[in-house]
């Protein structure tokens, strides 16, 4: 089973705001209540249209911090909860077949 989690900004308007993002017209603040990052990744799921299960990080980055999964990497979490596998760092080290 894939889960997506989903995790703070990685470059909010507020924030370390990058030059793409600024081209592409995406200046989202970071959000300072669950219920806001809740509404954030609800927009971002309908918008991307993804269907997988995901859950939403707490506004402590809890599981971003325990299993370094900024930005975008894949982990392969044994049945015991323990991560088996981490990939590289994304978007370029962003590699599902090496995955599996």
């Amino acid at each position: 089973m894939f889960l997506l989690v989903y995790i703070g900004k990685a470059h909010p308007s507020d924030g370390r705001q990058s030059h793409a993002n600024v081209r592409q017209k995406v200046l989202v603040k970071q959000p300072t209540t669950f219920d806001e990052r809740v509404t954030m990744a609800t927009a971002t799921f309908a918008k991307l249209d993804l269907r997988m299960p995901s859950v939403i990080d707490k506004l402590d980055e809890r599981v971003n911090r325990a299993c370094n999964v900024a930005p975008d990497r894949l982990h392969l979490i044994g049945v015991n909860g323990k991560i088996i596998d981490q990939g590289a760092s994304g978007p370029r080290g962003f590699n599902p077949a090496e995955l599996e």
